[in-house]
């Protein structure tokens, strides 16, 4: 039977485990989002890279520096993808240690406090990685990127003619997301 005190600590330990609970439901639906909007741009990034493949748009209207805005997508989409595991663990370590200390609530047996402490501890340290790395992302993007992030739907024209673009393998590769069809 557990003492009043016990059953004090019992309760604030899954207090502090649902709030670090929600703490990342929170972050992994930002992330998920962050995600989503990657994966948009890469879209558009490809349709207008097809577009140019098959000729539609005119050399006028070719962005010079497509090539790099589908390598910066890409690459943020990866960086975004492997933070979004890292939460989904986390998540899942939460879980095990709110879990452990409703259980602790019906067998007594004080390891179960211990595994929940440390199922505690490892999901807040990969929170806080997450949190960190997303911070050091945000703070590492150049303006030129920050800038590609908001890509239009339609490209200011410009008069640089790119050559060789017929010639050349397209940028989505069906690794990373798959690509849409492309337009002939």
């Amino acid at each position: 039977m557990m003492s009043i005190e016990q059953t004090n600590q019992l309760l604030q330990l899954i207090l502090n485990s649902l709030i670090l609970g929600g703490i990342c439901v929170v972050v992994l639906l930002v992330l998920a989002l962050r995600q989503q909007r990657a994966w948009q741009q890469l879209q558009d990034i490809s349709q207008v890279w097809n577009r140019s493949m098959a000729g539609d748009l005119p050399p006028s209207d070719r962005p010079p520096d497509l090539r790099e805005k589908v390598q910066d997508v890409r690459r943020r989409y990866r960086q975004e993808r492997q933070l979004l595991l890292l939460v989904y663990y986390a998540l899942a370590a939460n879980l095990g240690s709110t879990g452990l200390l409703a259980l602790r609530a019906f067998v007594p047996w004080n390891g179960l406090i211990v595994a929940s402490l440390v199922f505690f501890l490892s999901s807040l340290i990969l929170l806080l990685w997450t949190v960190l790395r997303l911070i050091a992302q945000g703070l590492r993007t150049p303006s030129r990127q920050r800038s590609l992030r908001r890509l239009p739907r339609r490209s200011a024209p410009t008069v640089i003619p790119l050559r060789g673009w017929r010639r050349s393998p397209p940028l989505v590769s069906p690794d990373y997301p798959p690509q849409p069809e492309r337009l002939r």
